[in-house]
């Protein structure tokens, strides 16, 4: 076997030590149960007695009957609070153990425990130091030795520091750190500790300690997270005769100024202690001696009366037992009658619930029923619906009808017609996101804020030129002096119709959805077509021609190559007479914007607006004859509209 390294030796030590200090509560019992069983009244007269059984959850003694010596002690009443100390019923029922646990609100030095003391002294030889002035704090433990159970190393050097820094009648506290193994005799130590005059450590065995001391010492007991509510070493230091405090490790260990508090409070404590001392230590040799003479005679004398008592008493037990026994037969016979009956009446409620299970089950069946019947209307309710909708769909195509029938015949109404001119931006083109860019590189071209889609929206009603003096804020009410607003932006339309053209893509300026067809199927019903724009002629070239519409169209014409730009009819005019053939009166002007219907109005044109360019329904509603919002929906009334020059 492997000798022990000197670590491992000291370990050692330090683990016997614990041993001896937590084998104090044993000890105690065996001390005590002799002077127990000598029964209340013959105890010495410096002693008295009571005792405390756990509640019922805790313990099964309180209603047993066996020979169990504290049931001839009396029981002690809650309010109770001039019995020396409490001794506690194990559940075993042979032995005694101090209550160490349990809350002592009564705070003063036991005389049991005193004579339990005085034996322990009379054991290691212990003569308490008379002379010790209150000069000392003793440290239970080794810094750093155990991160749970010990101090760190800054609190431990910041207790030292704050006990030398206390003075007591111009003195600085003297600090002695106790670090006690199994090579210390316990005697060595017990006379060690009698000097101290504050006993301080973590939680743990080495705070029996304070069992060495005099009274009036101050004991502080440090508690982890685990051991905060354990009253053990309180116990022990108010049984002595000590004031005891505890604080949270925690606490300390975050605040270690509150370590130089602590000192200052147990100096103020300890200072009265010298003259208690001393006077209880010079009349400590005769008391001790008093009290070890009485107590030797009192035991010899009572103990052959307790011997003849004890004898009386298991007479008497045994009547109390053939008496229990009895009783004990009697509550079997009344048992026996209850379980009888609690039988019947669990046969009667088997019976009922058999009665209720049958209820349950007929419930249950008609609960399917009414389950089908109603997953049966749901069926047919929701065939109803959809039936419903069916003729709500061939409702709503029969209004369609009849509103696009009305929109031609209305049309037809005024007028025979036989041709259509369109518009290009936001009706044959979604050229939006194209325009709204060459607006933008204009102004910042020339100095001026850009604008947002909005704003370029509302400026779409006025020409080129007109709305990019209106955008640059030089014309702010273009309706009241279109000329002068003209004028102000000639140059930025100039600048913008090259850009414009310049941008013109397939992808850029496309057709809208379903116009191509559009247009196809009014070609091959030889109606006149023509184009009116107030963008630059050049521009509505270029969008014909990325577009292949050129051959649809035989006549076209931007805001530049007209008399005037739209609302002005002047435009629609020269484009009918260019046509040839046809009346102005004969032809209709399809638009998004609301001077294309204006200026159909001015020339005696039918108009048609669209609400997929730059306006909404509502907006283009007061200026054209029929609104549409679909390309479908436009085919459908001018095809109805239009006659078949080809009939």
């Amino acid at each position: 076997m492997n000798p022990l390294t000197e670590t491992e030796t000291e370990r050692e030590r330090e683990r016997e030590q614990e041993r001896s200090l937590q084998t104090l509560p044993r000890i105690f019992e065996a001390w005590v149960a002799p002077k127990v069983l000598q029964i209340k009244g013959k105890l010495p007269e410096n002693i008295s007695i009571a005792y405390h059984v756990p509640p019922l959850e805790q313990s099964n003694v309180e209603n047993d009957a066996g020979p169990f010596p504290w049931k001839l002690l009396g029981s002690v009443s809650e309010q109770d609070c001039g019995f020396e100390h409490w001794i506690q019923a194990p559940e075993d029922g042979f032995l005694w153990d101090l209550a160490w646990d349990l809350p002592l609100n009564c705070v003063h030095s036991s005389n049991l425990w005193r004579d339990f003391q005085s034996a322990l002294y009379d054991s290691v030889g212990l003569v308490p130091d008379q002379d010790s002035g209150g000069r000392s704090v003793c440290y239970v433990g080794r810094p750093g030795a155990d991160s749970a159970r010990q101090l760190s190393d800054k609190s431990y050097n910041a207790l030292k520091a704050a006990a030398r820094a206390v003075k007591l009648d111009g003195e600085p506290l003297a600090f002695l750190p106790l670090n006690f193994d199994g090579s210390v005799p316990t005697a060595q130590q017990a006379k060690t500790v009698s000097r101290c005059d504050v006993l301080i450590g973590l939680h743990g065995a080495g705070m029996s300690h304070s069992i060495w001391m005099y009274p009036g010492s101050v004991v502080v007991e440090i508690m982890d997270d685990e051991h905060l509510g354990a009253a053990y070493y309180r116990n022990i230091a108010h049984l002595s005769g000590h004031v005891y405090f505890k604080h949270d490790k925690r606490e300390l260990e975050g605040r270690p100024q509150l370590f130089k508090q602590l000192m200052i409070t147990a100096a103020e404590i300890i200072s009265n202690k010298a003259t208690y001392s001393r006077k209880v230590s010079s009349e400590l040799p005769a008391l001790l001696a008093k009290v070890s003479k009485k107590n030797m005679d009192i035991q010899l004398a009572s103990l052959q009366a307790a011997v003849n008592k004890a004898a009386s008493e298991a007479a008497m037990f045994l009547d109390r037992a053939r008496t229990e026994l009895q009783a004990l037969s009697e509550d079997i016979a009344d048992f026996t009658a209850q379980h009888n009956h609690l039988r019947k009446a669990d046969v009667d409620y088997q019976m009922d619930l058999s009665d209720q299970q049958r209820r349950n089950d007929g419930l249950a069946d008609q609960l399917e029923k009414l389950t089908a019947r109603r997953r049966l209307a749901e069926t047919r309710l929701q065939a109803d619906m959809d039936s419903l909708r069916t003729e709500n769909t061939v409702l709503k195509r029969s209004v369609g009808a009849l509103s696009k029938l009305y929109e031609a015949q209305l049309l037809q109404g005024r007028r025979a017609l036989l041709g259509v001119l369109f518009d290009v931006d936001g009706t044959l083109v979604d050229s939006t996101q194209l325009a709204f860019c060459a607006t933008n590189e204009v102004l910042e071209k020339f100095g001026y804020p850009q604008v947002d889609v909005e704003d370029y929206h509302r400026g779409t009603k006025y020409t080129t030129p007109v709305r990019l003096a209106w955008h640059a804020g030089l014309a702010q009410n273009p309706e009241a002096s279109p000329s002068s607003a003209e004028s102000l932006g000639a140059e930025m339309g100039r600048v913008f119709d090259s850009t414009y053209v310049a941008l013109v893509t397939p992808k850029s300026a496309p057709l809208f959805e379903g116009l191509k067809e559009l247009l196809a199927a009014l070609a091959e019903r030889q109606v006149t077509l023509g184009v009116l724009s107030n963008a630059a002629l050049a521009y509505v070239e270029a969008v014909l021609s990325v577009n292949n519409l050129k051959r649809f169209f035989p006549v076209w014409h931007g805001a530049d190559s007209v008399a005037l730009p739209k609302p002005a009819p002047d435009g629609l005019l020269q484009c009918c007479t260019e046509l040839g053939q046809l009346k102005a009166s004969e032809y209709v002007y399809v638009g998004d914007g609301p001077n294309d219907g204006r200026a159909a109005r001015a020339a005696g044109m039918a108009s048609i607006g669209v609400s997929w360019g730059s306006n909404t329904r509502e907006t283009l509603e007061p200026d054209f004859d029929v609104v549409v919002d679909t390309a479908e929906d436009l085919t459908e009334v001018l095809l109805a509209s239009l006659q078949d020059r080809a009939a």
